[in-house]
């Protein structure tokens, strides 16, 4: 008996990497609640993940065998949640949606982005609104599963949802409509660097990949960013699938129940993308993203950046019942190719850095990555990283675009190792060094000002006769040092000849900023040499 189980589940093995209605044994009629105990009963002995112990296998009823397993990916599914749950891995869904992307809170469903095009971007639901209720239904104490499926409804039928914004309670009525939204979006950044977001494991997203990394190939991407933020799985056939334009036929993962243990390859494609690459990841990547991080990391084909993954190592199969309903559950626990732990720790970036700045770290590394190889090295940091070598330019990092990106970058100190550029080649930069020397080398000082006032009026004078002229907003600059923004002022020349600097809104207490000359000339047209003064606003006190 044993061998033809597990012979049964090594053939489905072959196909059960989508998470949907596979071909499986047949199964008893149940035409009763004791037949379809029996059913369900004889579905998780053969195919669950774990060796059952006795009081799941003697349970009275199919929500208590659920239950007493305490597995929340194994689960009883209605013909209705069947279709919300493989409607929502396809970004789309036969019912009408809203237009909201939630996650669950003790008081209600918190809304973490609104979509364009839905009625609650029309009415004016915001990014951190808490919905507490729908229709006069409250959502505190509900389960994420149950608070949605109220949103859900007839497309085109409408719903009241009270929503908290900070102290204000706010009504909306929303008309519910059907939900469409592509798997793969791609952008070209910066002329050369592809960038594609991947939303969904569901059935079409290797084919809509490889349809825009064509397209930015042939817009002239050289090096790629793909975006798993968000992206809480799907069908583990797609992660295989889209493996195999970068790894081949390598393995991708290592499947594990408590019987067996077998090594799952990618799937060989035709195109391959061997160009540098970086993974964008949270802490809402889940499942089939952390079958592609896993492996990208492990054979390290990739960056990985941003935040921990969420730690969901299981291969689920959903099981069609003689009654029409559904039963989920969980039937491998899956590995990176390494055989690194998935379930439960998720997978930790390389570079861990804030998810909003996680896009412009990867592009910050990737936009000048064929420096070295095309010139000499002054005017770039080496980066040295667990995935390889990436080379910023410091005309990149001084730009207030990638300036709290590089700021990130460079405080990893434990994370990464640094080298500076020079004409003569390049040198180790300690930590410790990582301030306006290193973003604006060979800048004369101008001084430090300590505990300087928020309204402070500043005299730049010089030993050289300055042509003013000269003095544009590209040449002379006041930065705050965190965040890179340059700040807005008004020049004026006072009695003495020397110009006077307003800054156009107070300093920030406690923040550090820098004055920064260059480019500018002297009456007779020659270069003044660049000069750099560093700033401390007072704190307050």
């Amino acid at each position: 008996m044993n061998y033809i189980r597990q012979t049964a589940k090594w053939i489905c093995a072959l196909t059960l990497l989508l998470v949907a209605l596979l071909p499986q044994p047949a199964v008893l009629a149940a035409d009763s609640g004791e037949d379809l105990l029996t059913e369900v009963r004889e579905l998780l002995t053969i195919y669950y993940v774990d060796e059952l112990r006795p009081d799941v296998l003697n349970a009275n009823s199919v929500e208590s065998m659920i239950s007493l397993l305490r597995d929340p990916d194994t689960e009883y599914l209605s013909n209705d949640q069947y279709d919300r749950f493989i409607g929502s891995i396809d970004n789309e869904s036969a019912t009408g949606m809203v237009g909201i992307v939630i996650e669950g809170t003790d008081s209600g469903l918190r809304v973490t982005d609104v979509l364009n095009g839905y009625s609650a971007y029309e009415q004016g639901v915001r990014p951190g609104d808490v919905v507490t209720a729908a229709d006069g239904v409250r959502l505190a104490g509900m389960s994420t599963d149950e608070s949605t499926a109220l949103l859900r409804g007839e497309p085109e039928s409408q719903i009241r949802i009270t929503v908290q914004r900070g102290e204000e309670t706010l009504e909306f009525t929303l008309t519910r409509k059907i939900l469409s939204m592509p798997l793969a979006e791609g952008t070209l950044l910066d002329g050369h660097i592809g960038y594609v977001a991947l939303s969904s494991f569901g059935m079409t997203l290797t084919e809509e990949f490889i349809w825009e990394a064509r397209e930015l190939r042939a817009a002239g991407a050289d090096c790629w960013i793909l975006d798993l933020r968000g992206n809480t799985g799907g069908y583990t056939e797609e992660a295989l699938d889209l493996l195999g334009y970068f790894i081949g036929s390598q393995t991708a993962m290592i499947m594990e129940d408590y019987q067996s243990s077998e090594a799952v390859p990618a799937v060989s494609q035709e195109t391959r993308f061997t160009e540098p690459m970086v993974l964008l990841t949270d802490n809402y990547s889940a499942s089939s993203s952390e079958v592609v991080t896993g492996a990208l990391r492990d054979y390290r084909r990739a960056l990985l950046v941003g935040g921990n993954t969420y730690g969901s190592g299981k291969v689920k199969q959903i099981f069609r019942l003689s009654n029409g309903d559904y039963l989920k559950m969980t039937i491998y626990r899956f590995f990176s190719p390494q055989h690194g732990a998935i379930d439960q720790v998720g997978i930790a970036p390389q570079l861990a850095v804030p998810g909003e700045e996680a896009l412009n770290v990867g592009a910050l590394l990737l936009n000048t990555h064929s420096a070295a190889a095309s010139g000499g090295a002054d005017g770039y940091i080496r980066v040295h990283t667990p995935a390889g070598l990436y080379t910023v330019s410091l005309d990149d990092l001084r730009t207030e675009n990638f300036w709290l990106a590089g700021r990130l970058i460079l405080a990893l100190e434990k994370d990464v190792a640094l080298d500076r550029g020079t004409a003569a080649g390049w040198e180790y930069l300690p930590s410790g060094l990582h301030s306006h020397y290193l973003y604006y080398p060979g800048y004369r000082s101008a001084g430090i000002l300590n505990n300087v006032l928020p309204d402070k009026v500043f005299t730049i004078s010089a030993s050289l006769e300055v042509d003013w002229m000269t003095a544009t907003r590209e040449r002379v600059e006041l930065i705050n040092a965190q965040t890179g923004r340059r700040l807005p002022y008004t020049l004026a020349a006072n009695s003495d000849g020397a110009l006077e600097l307003r800054p156009g809104e107070p300093l920030t207490p406690g923040a550090d900023y820098w004055l920064v000359l260059h480019g500018l000339k002297d009456l007779a047209g020659r270069d003044i040499p660049p000069e750099l003064a560093v700033i401390r606003a007072a704190a307050d006190r």
